[in-house]
């Protein structure tokens, strides 16, 4: 079991100098099987990741196990995992700042899926969410760009497509997360802000409503779980943060350095 706090500086996850893949790589298409036999979504809870390491939380005890470091497909771009994202059936999705990946989350195994189109984007936050604008109500893979616009990303192609914006001069602070039941709530930096806020998100056209202030700064990683919004910052800060009002309150504290973290949608609501 491991602990986890935050400090405030430039976003690291999108330095300058990173390496694009090849774009004449050869790359799967079509749907991918994510799970392994045998994968029981009930003992999925809550996983978070470094940039290099794959954790599964066990959100009734919040101890923190690896589950291994990614293990990245040759000829893929400089390795860092910029966010994960689960459907509701447990499938797990990751992105770099080039690359879009399938992760196995017994073993961290990436495969992957697409390349991005354009280095244009910098994704910090990424969920599936319910397309309320959809007569299906369908899902979809919602990526926040830092500076505040939202996309659809279609992971066997790696296509975008622009859905809205946080709007309000909002920058995504780190990360969303979306349940069945819930809500889809962001971390969001408002214009002058040194510190994260929390925001209720329109699954539709991504316009952000600010909850309340965190008072942490750099939540790269959120997560749910029966009733609580999880934080993991950069400075190994494990937080539960009030859904009400946006406070966050410090549960632990380890080495980590937080990238990003994600939740099946159809994690439990309630007891």
């Amino acid at each position: 079991m491991v602990s986890l706090l935050l400090s405030s500086c430039a976003d690291t996850r999108f330095s300058e100098g990173d390496a694009r893949v090849d774009s004449g790589a050869d790359l799967p298409v079509g749907e991918a099987s994510f799970l392994p036999d045998g994968f029981e979504l009930g003992k999925a809870k809550v996983f978070a990741h470094t940039e290099e390491e794959l954790f599964a939380v066990d959100p009734e005890t919040f101890a923190i196990t690896s589950v291994a470091p990614f293990s990245w497909p040759a000829g893929t771009d400089i390795p860092k995992m910029t966010d994960i994202a689960l459907d509701k059936q447990g499938h797990m999705i990751g992105v770099s700042k080039t690359t879009v990946y399938s992760v196995d989350p017994l073993t961290a195994k990436c495969t992957r899926l697409s390349v991005f189109p354009s280095t244009q984007y910098h994704f910090v936050g990424l969920s599936f969410v319910v397309d309320t604008t959809s007569v299906d109500k369908r899902e979809y893979l919602m990526a926040l760009d830092k500076d505040g616009p939202i996309y659809e990303i279609a992971p066997a192609t790696g296509a975008t497509i622009a859905r809205g914006s946080l709007g309000g001069g909002l920058q995504a602070g780190g990360d969303v997360v979306s349940v069945k039941g819930f809500a889809t709530v962001a971390t969001v930096t408002p214009a002058g802000s040194a510190t994260d806020w929390l925001a209720l998100v329109d699954p539709g056209n991504g316009k952000a409503t600010l909850v309340g202030d965190t008072g942490y700064a750099k939540v790269w990683g959120l997560g749910y779980w029966k009733g609580k919004v999880y934080g993991f910052a950069t400075t190994g800060e494990f937080l539960l943060i009030d859904v009400a009002t946006g406070k966050a309150t410090l549960k632990a504290k380890n080495p980590q350095i937080w990238w990003g973290a994600g939740v099946t949608t159809e994690a439990p609501v309630i007891d």
